[in-house]
């Protein structure tokens, strides 16, 4: 996976030190719930020794989908004016609440962010017992824009030509309707 110029992140503090770690990121913003907040902020204290431009976005209600969508919103804006582009911003949504991950991951699919996953690689659970796995057990995944993987991004913009006449700009070999 190559690195990120800047990265938003919706997921617990443990995680965040791997995707930081993974992606060397210049600029990292957290959006996460209130009660995760105190740990996010003790988690990630060393980030800006590392030269990480480390921000954090709070939740009102982290169990509001809508919610979510805007607060990245929010932050994409903020990155746009630090000069960072859809191209150079990444969504890590591995954890947080689910209507967390789903706002922020429909907020990026609708403004062209790519998304990544952490995915263990390793089993935690061996030998009958459970084992802390490291960062090296840990690796970051692309998800590919499932509008544009379902077809469905596709669709809305030939649905969108239709309903403007743009009879022409629906077929690759030229005009549908000649007159």
């Amino acid at each position: 996976m190559d690195s990120a110029q800047a990265l938003i992140i919706a997921l617990r503090a443990k995680a965040i030190e791997n995707a930081v770690e993974h992606l060397q990121p210049k600029a990292v913003t957290v959006v996460t719930s209130q009660e995760s907040l105190e740990e996010i902020i003790v988690g990630c204290s060393g980030l800006r020794q590392r030269g990480v431009d480390f921000k954090y976005q709070p939740l009102d209600e982290a169990m509001e989908i809508g919610e979510a969508f805007k607060r990245f919103d929010r932050v994409l804006a903020q990155f746009q004016r630090m000069g960072y582009g859809s191209r150079d911003i990444l969504l890590d949504a591995t954890g947080g609440t689910t209507p967390l991950r789903v706002g922020a991951a429909l907020a990026a699919m609708m403004r062209n962010v790519k998304i990544v996953h952490q995915r263990v690689r390793r089993d935690r659970y061996t030998g009958g017992g459970w084992h802390k796995y490291t960062s090296e057990d840990i690796e970051l995944l692309p998800t590919g824009n499932p509008l544009e993987d379902t077809g469905l991004l596709r669709e809305g913009q030939a649905v969108d030509l239709f309903n403007m006449r743009d009879y022409s700009a629906l077929s690759p070999s030229g005009p549908l309707i000649s007159l």
